[in-house]
C-alpha cells in the first residue's frame, strides 16, 4: 500500500512508477491514481478508498444547473462567465440541493470580483466546497440536537 503512495512521484530527474498488484481492489487502485495525479502537481495527498467515499445521488438536471449558472453569472454583473464552471463544478453543483446550490453560487458571485485568482476554477470549487461543508455541520448539529431531546412517553 505505502507503495503506491510513491507512485508518479520525482526522485532527482527520474518519475517513480509502481505497478499495481494483480489482485489490487478497485479502491486501491484509485487512491493510487489520485496520489498520482495529486504528487505530479505537488499536492500532499492522504488516500481514501472510494468505497469509503459517500455515493451521492444526482439532486438536480442540467437543465437546472445551466439555469443556475447563467442566473449566477447575470448577478455577477460580468465578474463570471459561464467558462468559470466546469465540469467538475457542474457535477458537484448537480448532487446537492437546489437551495445549498443557490447559496454556493452566490458565495461565487460574491467573491467573483477577485481578478487576481490564476484559477478560477479551482478557486470556485474550493468556495462551493466549503458551502457544502458548512451544510454538512449544519446537519450534523442538528442531528446531534435531535438525538439528544429526550423521548416522549
Amino acid at each position: 500500500n505505502w507503495a503506491l503512495k510513491l507512485h508518479g512521484t520525482t526522485m532527482g530527474k527520474l518519475t517513480i512508477t509502481v505497478e499495481k498488484p494483480s489482485g489490487a481492489k478497485q479502491g486501491e487502485e484509485d487512491a493510487a491514481e489520485g496520489a498520482a495525479e495529486d504528487a505530479k502537481k505537488g499536492k500532499k495527498h492522504q488516500a481514501v478508498p472510494s468505497e469509503q467515499l459517500p455515493k451521492l445521488k444526482k439532486q438536480l438536471t442540467d437543465t437546472q444547473i445551466e439555469e443556475l449558472i447563467e442566473d449566477a453569472v447575470t448577478a455577477a454583473k460580468g465578474n463570471l462567465s459561464s467558462d468559470d464552471f466546469d465540469e467538475k463544478i457542474r457535477d458537484t453543483l448537480g448532487n446537492m440541493t437546489r437551495v445549498g446550490a443557490e447559496k454556493a453560487l452566490n458565495n461565487c458571485v460574491k467573491k467573483s470580483s477577485n481578478r487576481e485568482v490564476k484559477n478560477r476554477q479551482a478557486y470556485f470549487m474550493g468556495i462551493i466546497s466549503m458551502a457544502i461543508k458548512k451544510s454538512q455541520q449544519k446537519e450534523a448539529a442538528k442531528k446531534q440536537v435531535g438525538d439528544n431531546k429526550p423521548a416522549d412517553e
